[in-house]
């Protein structure tokens, strides 16, 4: 059991590994102008969650 739950994390950290690279790769050809203004619609997006009772 302990085993799988090894080869799982590994799995998961790979994957979060890949999608952050991937990431910092979207991120790398936009502008810093650019990057602000995604930021703040992010936030706008993001904003409603940061209520949530819990």
């Amino acid at each position: 059991m302990r085993a799988r739950r090894r080869r799982r994390r590994a799995r998961t950290d790979g994957t979060q590994a890949c999608l952050v690279d991937q990431e910092r790769a979207i991120l790398a050809e936009l502008s810093r102008a650019q990057r602000g203004e995604l930021a703040g619609l992010l936030r706008q997006l993001t904003a409603p969650f940061d209520n949530i009772p819990g």
